[in-house]
């Protein structure tokens, strides 16, 4: 991100879509595996700060449909 705000919905691609929601943080979902079964995520704010998901890294991946569905739960929590 190039500290660009990020307008409030989706954005999609043929690896998987980006969402930001109305708290200006946005979160990446991209597949993995030729069935997309598994997918990697990223979180950033509309400042291009990104958040970590692992303790020392901003992308998570091998996430399982249940684990991506929490973090996309978690984010759309955040403060703005």
């Amino acid at each position: 991100m190039d500290n660009v705000k990020e307008k409030v919905g989706f954005k999609s691609d043929p690896t998987g879509f980006v969402m930001t929601f109305e708290n200006e943080w946005t979160i990446s979902i991209q597949w993995q595996g030729s069935q997309a079964e598994i997918a990697e995520c990223a979180v950033w704010n509309a400042a291009g700060d990104w958040f970590n998901l692992l303790e020392y890294d901003e992308f998570a991946g091998g996430m399982s449909p249940g684990e991506v569905s929490e973090v996309m739960e978690r984010v759309r929590k955040f403060p703005k």
